[in-house]
C-alpha cells in the first residue's frame, strides 16, 4: 500500500521579515529568567500562496507549484544567519505557523539537527543493526500528525492522506523516506545563489542530464554560463 502524505503549506507572497522582541527566548524562559532581546521571523503581511513540499517533484515552474522532496537538505545545507533564514523562507515558507519564531530555538536549532541526521547517514552511522539508537533521535521530529480522506477526483472516490501538520514535520519526514530509500538519485543545482538540491531520472521532473533545480533564473544562469564557456 502507498503511503499518501500532504502537506499544504502557505508562503507569505510579501515575504519575511526578522525583528528584535523582547522577553525570553522561546523554550528558554522561566520566572527565573530575566527578560532580554532575541530575534523572530514573521510574514511581512497575510497575504499568502501554498503549495505541497510533500507532494510529487514538478517542474519548477509548474501551476500548481511541484513538490520538493529533497528540501529538507537544501534546509540542511543553510547557513546558520539570518540572511538564510530570510532567502529560505521567502521561497518555502516557516517551519511553523501561528507563532513568532525564534531564530536561535527554532531556525538555527533544526538547520543543525537536520545536517547531523545527514551527516550519521552518509557516514554509515545509522545502519538496521543499530538503528534503535537512530531511531531514538528520528522519533522526536515529528509530532502531530493526522489521517484524513482527500477526494481522489475519480468516480467521487476518496484516498487515505496523511497530513503533515507543519513545514519542520514535513522536512524530517523527507529526511526519512530518505533513510528508507538510500539509492534515490540527488543533485545539488549548479547554480551558487541557489544551491537547492533536486532528485533526476526515471520516475521524475528531471532529466538524468539536469545540472538544476529547474527554477527559471537557474536555467538561465546555466544557459548563460554554457554561453561564456563556448566564446573562450
Amino acid at each position: 500500500m502507498t503511503i499518501n502524505f500532504e502537506c499544504l503549506w502557505p508562503i507569505c507572497e510579501d515575504g519575511y521579515v526578522i525583528e528584535t522582541v523582547s522577553g525570553p527566548e522561546k523554550g528558554k524562559g522561566s520566572i527565573l529568567t530575566p527578560e532580554g532581546d532575541h530575534r523572530v521571523l514573521k510574514p511581512a503581511s497575510n497575504r499568502n500562496s501554498v503549495y505541497d513540499p510533500m507532494a510529487p517533484q514538478r517542474a519548477a515552474d509548474a501551476v500548481p507549484r511541484g513538490g520538493e522532496p529533497l528540501l529538507f537538505r537544501t534546509f540542511a545545507d543553510l547557513h546558520e544567519t539570518e540572511d538564510d533564514v530570510i532567502r529560505f523562507a521567502n521561497r518555502f515558507g516557516r517551519l511553523h505557523v501561528g507563532y513568532e519564531e525564534a531564530i536561535q530555538a527554532d531556525w538555527f536549532y533544526w538547520i543543525k539537527a537536520t545536517r547531523q541526521m545527514i551527516e550519521r547517514v552518509e557516514a554509515g552511522v545509522l545502519r538496521s543493526e543499530d538503528w534503535s539508537v537512530g531511531a531514538a533521535d528520528f522519533s522526536g521530529g515529528i509530532g502531530g500528525i493526522n489521517v484524513g480522506l482527500s477526494p481522489t477526483g475519480k468516480n467521487g472516490g476518496f484516498e487515505m492522506k496523511v497530513k503533515v501538520p507543519t513545514l519542520r514535520a514535513a522536512l524530517w519526514g523527507q529526511l526519512g523516506l530518505w533513510i528508507e530509500h538510500p539509492g534515490m538519485n540527488q543533485r545539488k543545482c549548479i547554480n551558487p545563489k541557489c544551491g537547492h538540491w533536486h532528485t533526476f531520472g526515471p520516475g521524475t521532473d528531471r532529466r538524468s542530464s539536469a545540472e538544476t533545480c529547474g527554477q527559471r533564473e537557474c536555467v538561465q544562469w546555466a544557459s548563460n554560463q554554457r554561453r561564456k564557456e563556448s566564446k573562450k
